[in-house]
């Protein structure tokens, strides 16, 4: 599938991937009430997604656009991995409510367009979809 990432302010994409780096530092070494959920695999894969965002967005005024494709397999799996932690624990143990409040914009953004890309390319994945979209775009749990 397609993953369409943008128009983004290319400052707050870059803000949002240094504290999503960190996270993920964090994660691999002590991943809390997130052991058993997410894996070295799912890590190293966000890692690598948060380079070329991070990659794209540097050293430029303009607004931060990316366009890359990937498995629907896999950006279920990634959007799953996400959505459990932005629920979990963990999260808010390594996080403040700055950290949150200041990259929501750029989460909702990628959970958005991650939402909206799977549902585009495999009509079974509109229930799950609507069920990530409801927790992590409204709040609920």
């Amino acid at each position: 599938m397609l993953l369409e990432l943008g128009p983004l302010d290319a400052s707050a994409m870059q803000q949002w991937s240094r504290l999503a780096r960190r996270l993920l530092l964090e994660l691999r070494v002590d991943p809390g009430d997130l052991d058993g959920v997410i894996d070295l695999d799912f890590i190293d894969t966000w890692a690598r997604l948060i380079d070329q965002w991070e990659s794209a967005a540097r050293g430029t005024a303009a607004p931060f656009h990316w366009s890359g494709q990937l498995e629907c397999e896999m950006a279920e799996y990634l959007i799953h991995g996400l959505e459990r932690i932005l629920t979990s624990d963990r999260l808010r143990e390594l996080t403040t409510v700055d950290d949150l409040t200041s990259t929501r914009p750029i989460t909702l953004h990628l959970i958005d367009r991650f939402c909206a890309c799977l549902c585009e390319e495999n009509a079974g994945a509109a229930e799950f979809t609507a069920t990530v979209r409801e927790r992590l775009l409204t709040g609920t749990n």
